[in-house]
């Protein structure tokens, strides 16, 4: 039902659609895997491929605002946390999308989009790093890719795209460097710097201090047990709604009015709001585990490795191996973030 309103009237209201298909993949994936729905013209189509569907023309089309973009690319989020292992045949789709896409937005202003676009390459090299490499080299990518996110990355300041960044990096360092690309060898030491900058970021973040709550009052919220509710002959108010209109009316034509359709440039997506298996994983210590596990497999390659680092990296790696430790001392309950 979602579909056929998103595909023959619905369009603009993609951003309302995502959240309970997000939900029903979350919830139930062997279902959503399993599922078929009867389509007028279309005969029976697999749940995911409708959602493929939905993905392709929201991306494909013109008149698709950037953040409807990075909304339907959360959709390729979530089928790839919570369908491991079951999807293997949609990595070249989601690749021709989303390499498509991050060359179109190479010379844009705003990050936001590449920043999405990155969220779902780090998921796909999380999902299986051997295979989304080779995606990649397909398609002449590997180097650009990486080096694009690299740059952008000082704009990521929000926890699910540094979380997937490190998650999804990490994971081309568990193979073994023989089944890795030949293009890697240019930007291993890109790629570790990377990595461990990041995920220092993550770990100092994760120490601060959280701020006050903020209280009702301060809000100017009601209390429910003063409100009684407004009488029949009385005009029913309020307050924020007065405001944000007179705030619209303040406007003016000197303000770019995108804001108003949900592209402003510094726009809040709702990334604190999504929820997957991923937030079940401490990055530090996946970065840890990692790093570890690669050096002790191939000590030689991983020393001249190191000898081409910046010694503050170095310095950073050792700093996040010791946080590492502490956080393993730490109680179960308390790890999972």
């Amino acid at each position: 039902m979602i579909y056929i309103a998103f595909d023959q009237w619905a369009f603009d209201y993609l951003n309302l659609m995502v959240p309970p298909l997000e939900n029903f993949i979350g919830k139930a994936p062997q279902q959503f895997l399993q599922g078929c729905a009867v389509i007028p013209e279309k005969g029976t189509v697999p749940y995911i491929d409708l959602v493929f569907a939905i993905v392709d023309k929201t991306i494909s089309e013109e008149q698709s605002s950037e953040c409807e973009v990075r909304k339907a690319l959360t959709l390729y989020l979530s089928i790839l946390h919570n369908c491991r292992g079951h999807v293997d045949k949609y990595l070249p789709t989601i690749n021709d999308h989303v390499i498509r896409k991050l060359g179109q937005q190479v010379g844009a202003e705003f990050p936001h989009t590449r920043i999405a676009v990155f969220q779902v390459i780090g998921s796909a090299l999380h999902y299986n790093p051997l295979l989304q490499l080779a995606e990649l080299e397909k398609r002449n990518a590997t180097v650009e890719v990486l080096t694009q996110w690299s740059k952008d990355s000082e704009h990521m300041v929000k926890w699910l795209p540094q979380q997937i960044s490190v998650l999804g990096l990490a994971s081309i360092l568990q193979l073994q460097t023989s089944a890795m690309p030949p293009s890697m060898a240019n930007v291993i030491v890109t790629l570790i710097t990377f990595l461990t900058k990041m995920s220092e970021k993550m770990n100092n973040e994760s120490y601060k201090e959280p701020q006050d709550e903020i209280e009702d009052d301060d809000l100017g919220a009601c209390d429910e047990e003063d409100f009684e509710g407004f009488a029949e002959d009385q005009d029913v108010t309020d307050s924020t709604h007065e405001e944000y209109m007179n705030a619209v009316k303040n406007l003016g034509g000197s303000v770019d009015m995108r804001f108003l359709i949900g592209d402003w440039p510094d726009d809040d997506d709702d990334d604190e709001l999504y929820t997957s298996p991923l937030d079940d994983i401490d990055q530090l210590l996946f970065f840890s585990d990692t790093m570890r596990a690669a050096f002790a497999r191939e000590p030689e390659f991983y020393q001249q490795i190191q000898a081409s680092l910046p010694v503050d990296v170095v310095s950073s790696c050792q700093n996040l191996f010791a946080a590492a430790a502490l956080e393993r001392q730490k109680p179960q309950d308390a790890q999972v973030k």
